[in-house]
């Protein structure tokens, strides 16, 4: 089964003060840790998921990415899934 992952990103200083994140690379990883953490994940607020990765852990996360893309000029993406890749 194929799965597409469609979104848009923005920054927002406040709710009212949303700005697109134009041509912004967006990638999706399998998580390492274990399965319960994914309940966790969904249920916390954004601002305590925000991680900034350096290029050594980008290398590392290489082996877990599941798809990429990059944003529209509106910030909208689609990340097609690939049906190979299991396991996450």
């Amino acid at each position: 089964m194929n799965y597409i992952l469609k979104g848009k990103l923005h920054s927002a200083i406040c709710d009212d003060q949303q700005k697109p994140l134009p041509f912004t690379q967006v990638r999706l990883y399998q998580l390492e840790e274990e399965t319960n953490a994914s309940t966790a994940y969904a249920a916390a607020q954004s601002k305590e998921l925000i991680q900034v990765f350096e290029e050594k852990d980008l290398k590392d996360r290489e082996k877990r990415l599941i798809a990429e893309t990059t944003t529209d000029a509106r910030g909208a993406y689609e990340c097609s899934i690939d049906p190979k890749k299991t396991g996450y």
